[in-house]
C-alpha cells in the first residue's frame, strides 16, 4: 500500500529503512503483565473484589503515568467485574 513501491525495490527499501517508526510507539507497560498474572494466579472471587482490584490497578497506573499501563488498567477496571459477575 506504500507509494514508495513505485520507486523500485532498492528505492522502496531505502525509504522504508529511513523512517523512524519507533519514536512514535508508547513506552512498554511495566505493570500490565504483572496485573494479568495476579488475576491468573489469584482471580477475584466476587464482584466487589474485582471492583477493588480494578480500582487498585487504575490508581497505580495513574500514579506512574505510563500510557500502556493506564489503558490496560482502565480496561481491567471495566471488564473484570463483568467476567466475575457472569461466571
Amino acid at each position: 500500500m506504500s507509494a514508495s513501491k513505485y520507486f523500485g525495490l532498492e528505492g522502496h527499501k531505502a525509504i522504508i529503512s529511513s523512517l523512524d517508526t519507533k519514536k512514535h510507539r508508547p513506552k512498554i507497560g511495566t505493570r500490565a503483565h504483572q496485573w494479568c498474572q495476579e488475576i491468573l494466579d489469584d482471580p477475584p472471587r466476587d464482584w466487589i473484589a474485582s471492583l477493588g482490584f480494578g480500582g487498585k490497578v487504575l490508581c497505580q497506573a495513574a500514579k506512574e503515568k505510563n500510557d500502556v499501563d493506564i489503558h490496560t488498567a482502565h480496561v481491567l477496571s471495566q471488564v473484570l467485574p463483568l467476567f466475575v459477575r457472569f461466571s
